[in-house]
């Protein structure tokens, strides 16, 4: 009498007397190891090769074979899982404990880093003219950031002053207009005339002179050096007299000291000014805060010094990377979990609200783009910032701004994000994105 077994792992072993199989055992012991090699060849071929061989004869089977008692054959039945499909994420340095334990110390006394900022890419045998140096400074007792640039002799430093007050005279161009390539040719053209006309001018000097000029006029002065470097994210500057902060993209560095400073009021106060014509806006000392964004998307919070400012103006950027981070990057990171992702996703495929919240500088504004390229191109976006802050690759998308009141004392021009919020039903939009929510657009 035959019996129909499903056997999914079978172990040959020879009987306790120590003889053979039987012929027919044995021709069944073939069958099954014919059958076992085809099997092997389809799993191979659908999920590649599975675990390691092992020392003792094992056969694997999937259909069921018609065998028979034998005595030397013992039947061990086996359920084995099929493989599931595993992710892995790359583990990313935590940050270092406040404050640095000996050990943590002692490995960054080891760091020593140096690369480029302008040009951010040299080419061969082409100077640069600012390096980003990070090391630990035995005299402060923590990590400084090191803008190295030229030096300058004080004759160059009058000429530079001389040039910039000729280009003033000379030129009335808003050189945002323009563009910076076609502003650089035509500083770089006056530059040389004016040079020309100065004696003493050591002509080897003449690039170095041509940087400075370049960086405070079309440019932002002490701090471009900062503005090309894509690892920091945030600029700091908490008054006169004190040295810029800035905050590393790289955990093990997080907020250091640089050695930028600004020495005088006068200055920090021109600075800040310019910062707020960068934005298009204005800032005196009745309206002596203000809030924008650079022509490169950075976010800029300046304060004016006056009684408000007890140590004088000060500033903050945000600067945002350079490429956005898509859900790719964040999965990589170990930002969000993929699961996380998926279930986000199905969300905005099924048109459900979403609402981001979280601490200062914890990625709201990220992960609100990086979910935003989970909308299908053909779908309508209308986004409504304070601040122009999301980068879409959307075709069909309407990016709009509020606007703070144009005359000092009453509201008129002002553009609030409620009023934008509610024009922007009348667009018949597939997806509303509110940037950031404070007053009465909270509540729709």
């Amino acid at each position: 009498m035959t019996k129909r077994v499903k056997i999914k792992k079978i172990k040959v072993k020879k009987t306790q007397t120590g003889h053979k199989p039987s012929h027919k055992a044995t021709k069944i012991i073939k069958r099954m190891k014919a059958g076992y090699m085809s099997q092997r060849k389809q799993n191979y071929a659908r999920f590649g090769p599975v675990g390691g061989s092992s020392s003792k004869e094992t056969y694997m089977f999937s259909s069921e074979k018609e065998t028979m008692a034998a005595p030397a054959v013992t039947q061990k039945v086996i359920i084995k899982e099929a493989p599931g499909i595993e992710i892995s994420v790359p583990k990313v340095p935590a940050p270092l404990s406040t404050p640095l334990s000996s050990d943590e110390k002692e490995m960054l006394r080891n760091v020593n880093v140096t690369y480029p900022l302008i040009p951010e890419q040299p080419k061969r045998n082409e100077k640069v003219y600012a390096y980003a140096r990070i090391r630990w400074d035995p005299k402060r007792n923590e990590i400084v950031y090191s803008v190295i640039e030229p030096d300058l002799t004080e004759y160059n430093r009058k000429v530079v002053e001389v040039v910039k007050k000729e280009l003033e005279e000379r030129l009335d161009i808003d050189f945002m207009k323009i563009g910076e390539i076609r502003a650089k040719e035509l500083l770089s053209k006056e530059i040389r005339d004016i040079i020309s006309d100065i004696e003493g001018v050591d002509p080897s000097s003449i690039d170095t002179i041509q940087y400075y000029v370049k960086r405070d006029i079309i440019g932002l002065g002490k701090i471009e050096p900062f503005m090309c470097d894509h690892d920091i994210e945030d600029i700091s500057c908490d008054g006169e007299k004190i040295p810029i902060y800035i905050y590393h993209r790289n955990p093990l560095f997080g907020s250091i000291m640089s050695n930028i400073i600004f020495e005088d009021s006068d200055d920090l106060n021109t600075f800040a000014m310019k910062l707020s014509q960068k934005c298009g806006k204005s800032i005196s000392v009745a309206e002596p805060i203000v809030e924008g964004a650079l022509p490169d998307g950075s976010r800029v919070h300046a304060i004016l010094g006056t009684d408000i400012a007890r140590r004088g103006s000060n500033f903050t950027i945000r600067k945002f990377t350079k490429i956005p981070l898509t859900p790719i990057h964040m999965i990589e990171s170990g930002v969000i979990d993929p699961i996380q992702l998926a279930y986000l996703w199905m969300a905005i495929e099924n048109r459900k609200s979403l609402l981001i919240s979280g601490g200062t500088a914890s990625g709201k504004t990220s992960l609100l783009n990086a979910l935003s390229l989970f909308i299908r191109p053909s779908m309508k976006i209308v986004s409504i910032e304070d601040t122009p802050e999301l980068r879409l690759p959307h075709p069909h998308w309407i990016p709009e701004v509020a606007r703070t009141a144009i005359s000092e004392g009453n509201k008129a021009g002002e553009v609030s994000l409620y009023d934008l919020l509610k024009g922007s039903l009348r667009q018949r939009p597939d997806y509303i994105i509110v940037g950031e929510v404070r007053g009465q657009e909270a509540l729709v």
